[in-house]
């Protein structure tokens, strides 16, 4: 994946302190350095040598694959590496235009030599799940799939309705697992592909579960927000493959935890609400 900044004419700040004027609601909330819990939690998050080597390969397989780029809003790695090394998780939220989106963020993230030795949970459609495990088995990526029953599924398979709940807690457990031992969890608040991101409708509670998980468990982590576009594609006609068609991933300004909270209390909105405003300024306009 190739990486690159846009030209700061062209930069969008997807900082919700900057997005929302509320330096005063969540001064002080950026994470103190690591202590020895932190340190503690970044030793079980790391895995063996030959997995980080083999997500590096990842990260050079999705370039050539994808062919596409990624535009780095000013200090995204930066403020997201911040969180990692001082041992905290890492939630990275992103729309949902398309059926690659999940391999899209994951090679995206194996770019990072910071994320590549970390627990990474990916939500997979049960639909879709036989596929993404055989390649999980076949590139050694070692990625922590969790089986979710999406709306898609449902209409798919409407046999499966009722283990919807079951896929959506063992994704919550270990979410908060890794998240609390500094590793990172992937999430489309959107919970299935949709060619815009809109609003946040009363349904849309993905991004307040993983809250309500984080400070019921006393657990710190940092919200990445990403947008996916496909340049030149109708979003209505995006959701397949798009063979032959690089995507462009905008990489926003990495906040905390109670940055997402305090910003949701003061505005009145919820926490799912923030994070679509957050993806919004990070896509182009039709993909809004």
């Amino acid at each position: 994946m190739r990486v690159r900044f846009p030209p700061r004419a062209q930069r969008v700040r997807s900082s919700m302190v900057e997005q929302f004027p509320l330096k005063e609601a969540v001064e002080g909330s950026i994470p103190s350095g690591p202590t020895n819990m932190d340190r503690e939690r970044i030793i079980y998050s790391q895995v063996p040598k030959e997995v980080w080597d083999k997500r590096s390969r990842v990260a050079r397989v999705g370039e050539t694959l994808f062919g596409d780029e990624s535009e780095l809003i000013s200090g995204s790695w930066d403020e997201a590496n911040d969180f990692v090394r001082q041992g905290k998780g890492l939630l990275v939220v992103a729309n949902h235009p398309t059926l690659l989106d999940g391999p899209r963020i994951v090679s995206l993230l194996m770019v990072n030599p910071e994320f590549r030795g970390k627990r990474i949970v990916v939500p997979v459609a049960q639909h879709q799940f036989a596929v993404s495990e055989m390649l999980n088995k076949i590139t050694g990526a070692e990625l922590e799939l969790i089986s979710v029953v999406t709306p898609d599924t449902i209409r798919k398979k409407p046999e499966l309705a009722s283990l919807g709940k079951q896929g959506l807690f063992e994704y919550g457990r270990r979410a908060g697992e890794v998240l609390f031992q500094g590793g990172i969890v992937i999430l489309f608040p959107q919970a299935e592909r949709r060619p815009r991101i809109g609003e946040a409708q009363n349904t849309d509670k993905s991004v307040k579960i993983i809250m309500r998980i984080g400070e019921n468990k006393g657990i710190d982590f940092g919200v990445l927000p990403v947008g996916i576009t496909i340049p030149g594609v109708d979003p209505e006609k995006a959701r397949g493959l798009n063979i032959g068609r690089k995507a462009i991933l905008r990489v926003g300004n990495a906040f905390s935890r109670d940055e997402l909270r305090d910003t949701a209390k003061v505005t009145g909105i919820s926490t799912d609400a923030v994070v679509y405003r957050n993806l919004q300024v990070l896509v182009d306009e039709d993909y809004r």
